[in-house]
């Protein structure tokens, strides 16, 4: 009889590993292709990592800074502190205006959660 018409064909190294008993070759584009999920996950955890070690107990050492002159802008004030009379512990935030456009939206999550959280 044999196999039916629509039956697919073995493979032809399955063929080739029962007749001679040996694996098919090592082939680096498919082990490359197969690391590539595993690297995609290891390597940004890994660089988090060396990036939060590197920092020590400065991350986030400037965070005040920004936060300041994003809520102070946002009240409708500038974004410069000029009531200093001694640079803080945080520094001052002295960028170009045009930078507090990358450091609003961190403001505004951060006080929507804290809204979000008070009120809910």
């Amino acid at each position: 009889m044999g196999p039916p018409p629509d039956a697919p064909d073995p493979p032809a190294c399955a063929a080739q590993a029962s007749v001679s008993g040996h694996r098919a070759p090592f082939n680096p584009r498919l082990a490359a292709r197969a690391a590539l999920p595993v690297l995609a996950i290891v390597v940004p955890i890994a660089a988090i990592g060396a990036i939060l070690v590197a920092a020590g107990n400065t991350l986030g050492y400037d965070y005040l800074m920004y936060d300041g002159a994003a809520r102070r802008l946002m009240a409708g004030g500038t974004i410069y502190d000029l009531s200093f009379s001694a640079p803080g512990p945080n520094g001052l935030f002295d960028y170009p205006p045009t930078f507090i456009l990358a450091v609003i939206p961190f403001a505004a999550t951060l006080l929507a959660v804290h809204i979000a959280g008070t009120v809910g």
